[in-house]
């Protein structure tokens, strides 16, 4: 996820933590900022691995999801199936998997298994989109899992 610097122009100037922000330079803010804070916070994921996906697959589900339901034209429950092969077999390519902080990839996956079929995958796989209880720093609650904030990104900011 990338750096947000009109939020992070915000941070720096109303220091909503109070981290202590105001008065110090470039290196001193990007210190704090990038501090491992003492709270916990749900932090977006950047990526996630279809090894993870497919451990939250429900069986029974899986072989829902591949029968046509009612309303539905001929084929689209496979069609479904072979999508979220499709998407397992593309997102183990890649050493970090699926790019999970991309909308249009997280919606696919979500589309092969509709609530109405598939609930307990679907609210499984959602819940995947988060690291629950992370101690993170600041840097990370604002903009993502991983991301650090330097100080030539605090020069920008201060200068928008």
């Amino acid at each position: 996820m990338a750096i947000d610097y009109a939020a992070l122009k915000t941070e720096l100037t109303t220091d909503p933590e109070a981290l202590g922000y105001p008065g110090q330079n470039e290196d001193q803010r990007a210190a704090l900022i990038n501090a491992v804070g003492s709270a916990t916070v749900a932090v977006e994921r950047a990526s996630v691995t279809s090894q993870e996906i497919l451990a939250e697959v429900r069986q029974a589900e899986w072989h829902a999801i591949g029968e046509d339901q009612a309303g539905e034209y001929a084929g689209e429950g496979a069609s479904r199936q072979r999508l979220f092969s499709v998407l397992m077999t593309v997102g183990g390519q890649g050493v970090e998997g699926l790019d999970w902080s991309d909308d249009s990839v997280r919606n696919l996956i979500r589309s092969c298994f509709p609530a109405t079929i598939a609930s307990n995958t679907r609210t499984a796989i959602i819940a995947l989109e988060t690291i629950p209880d992370t101690v993170a720093t600041r840097a990370e609650e604002l903009f993502g899992h991983g991301v650090s904030v330097s100080p030539a990104d605090i020069a920008i900011a201060d200068n928008i």
